[in-house]
């Protein structure tokens, strides 16, 4: 009997950590706020594309949100334009000194 509650109670806490992580937001970050004390964290951000340059598997993208502008490396091709509006969720990374975003979701607003 506690066996089985026990799983029971498990599986119900398990499903209930799917339902809660689909439903959480990272909140936005302006881009003049991402600095070098957030290596390695996930944000989000919102912005104009002001350049894209499409690669056989991927694809370097320019962008502004009005503060400042910043690259974002996404894994694949994208069928996107400048001048788009889009929202990025990433990990702030470092290359040749400069901070970029790997890009984990991308949509078009």
């Amino acid at each position: 009997m506690l066996l089985k509650f026990a799983l029971l109670t498990a599986f119900l806490g398990i499903i209930a950590l799917v339902f809660l992580s689909q439903s959480l937001v990272l909140p936005l970050t302006e881009i003049s706020e991402i600095d070098s004390s957030k290596l390695d964290s996930f944000v989000r951000i919102q912005g104009k594309i002001i350049s894209v340059k499409n690669y056989e598997n991927m694809a370097l993208l320019r962008i502004s949100d009005g503060t400042e502008n910043i690259t974002v490396i996404a894994r694949s091709k994208l069928n996107i334009s400048k001048n788009d509006w889009i929202d990025v969720i990433g990990k702030v990374v470092e290359y040749k000194g400069m901070l970029e975003i790997e890009a984990e979701q991308i949509k078009t607003k």
